[in-house]
């Protein structure tokens, strides 16, 4: 009985335990993919506004570069547009430089989201496994309560017994010691000897009566005196 209790507190613990892991994991995960998943957008959105920049400083260099090419009069100065046409260029490079940056990390953070979602999903299969786990040791936990429950049942029905069995005793007749047993089985022995007395006496009245008649009986006299005349003559 004590250790199917200890049994089942153990079992508790244990769903308990993999229980707060696995709320762990799932909550270190999901947080680890928002945070990546707003550095992604934050990456795509940088990522567009320098092309539509490099685009834009495209097209005014070309526009500029046609506008020279046809003799037709720039909008600016010379010395402007000079100063324009480098800082585009410096402008452009510098774009471009960090337009491959942030490709660089967006296929990188890419790779982490991917990753992740890997993870994830082992992490599903893992919480799939811990459920089958949790269900099993339930199950367990079940067989084992309903083992303690016919455990306790027994139990109670051992006790009924006994106190059964202690109220019957205790209806019993006392016991007799020896000592008595003994003073009993001799005052019945005296009685039975003393009833026998007069049977035996009254067998025997009957045969000394009898050799009595037969001793005074008149053969018994003749053959007396026949046998023992002196003793007859001295009478």
């Amino acid at each position: 009985m004590e250790a199917t209790r200890i049994e089942l507190a153990q079992k508790n613990m244990q769903i308990q335990s993999l229980q707060y892991d696995l709320y762990k994991l799932q909550e270190k995960y999901d947080n680890e993919i928002r945070s990546l998943t707003k550095e992604v957008e934050w990456g795509r959105e940088k990522l567009g506004s320098l092309k539509l920049e490099i685009r834009r400083l495209k097209e005014q260099d070309s526009e500029d570069t046609i506008s020279i090419i046809r003799g037709q009069p720039v909008a600016s100065k010379q010395k402007e547009d000079s100063e324009v046409g480098v800082v585009s260029n410096v402008a452009i490079y510098s774009l471009k430089a960090k337009v491959g940056k942030l490709e660089s990390e967006t296929q990188k953070l890419n790779e982490k989201v991917h990753q992740l979602e890997r993870e994830k999903a082992t992490l599903s299969l893992l919480n799939t496994e811990a459920s089958n786990k949790v269900t099993q040791l339930t199950s367990e936990n079940k067989a084992l309560k309903t083992h303690r429950k016919k455990l306790m049942e027994e139990v109670q029905k051992v006790k009924g017994g006994e106190d059964k069995l202690k109220s019957d005793s205790g209806r019993r007749l006392p016991e007799v010691s020896s000592e008595t047993l003994e003073r009993d089985t001799s005052v019945l022995g005296v009685s039975s000897s003393t009833e026998n007395i007069p049977a035996a006496e009254g067998k025997k009245l009957p045969e000394r009566k009898e050799t009595f008649q037969n001793w005074l009986s008149g053969d018994a006299a003749k053959n007396m005196f026949q046998d023992e005349p002196n003793q007859c003559a001295n009478q």
